[in-house]
């Protein structure tokens, strides 16, 4: 890879990590909803079945290249929501 090349990747990874601030920032605005849901209704913040289902349904949509690294991210985003969510209820 040369230089210019490696300008262009960076570029593009730019690019994809302004998208996922912004996706984040919505998934951040869905899970408050469902925080206040949850309180209001005496729910639990985890849901585990919850997370393995939609784990195991990311594995499969990033297929063998990264699914790993979707587990990783996933729990680690899981864990992130739950202590939001905490600080709601």
């Amino acid at each position: 890879m040369d230089e210019e090349s490696l300008d262009l990747a960076r570029s593009e990874i730019d690019r994809i990590d302004t998208e996922i601030a912004a996706l984040l920032a919505q998934r951040m605005a869905a899970v408050d909803r469902i925080a206040r849901w949850k309180k209001a209704h005496g729910m639990p913040v985890a849901v585990p079945s919850r997370e393995e289902e939609i784990i195991r349904r990311l594995r499969e949509s990033g297929g063998e290249f990264c699914a790993d690294e979707v587990e990783t991210v996933y729990r680690t985003l899981f864990a992130v929501c739950r202590k939001r969510q905490e600080k709601e209820m």
